[in-house]
């Protein structure tokens, strides 16, 4: 009879301590990507700002090209005048 209690009792042991070892496992790798998500909306404000950035450079940019269109106008056609004559040669 002992002997019974003594295997039941170290049965349920095993048990508690598998299903403990599992749920501590379950709640590292949820609090883990939790963290993570946190990591990606840092990383998405950083995206949204360089993305605004961009656009404002690229404003600039279209700005300066209609205040020095003629400039423009020769260098684009220098540069294919070059490309012609790299092509030649």
């Amino acid at each position: 009879m002992k002997k019974v209690i003594l295997s039941i009792t170290s049965i349920i042991l095993c048990l508690s301590i598998i299903s403990l070892c599992y749920f501590i496992s379950q709640y590292k790798s949820y609090s883990y990507t939790i963290g993570n998500k946190k990591d990606i909306k840092k990383i998405e404000e950083k995206i949204k700002k360089t993305k605004e950035e961009i656009k404002t450079k690229e404003e600039e940019l279209n700005t300066i090209k209609e205040n020095n269109k003629e400039k423009v106008e020769l260098l684009e056609v220098w540069e294919k005048e070059l490309k012609k004559v790299k092509k030649d040669s």
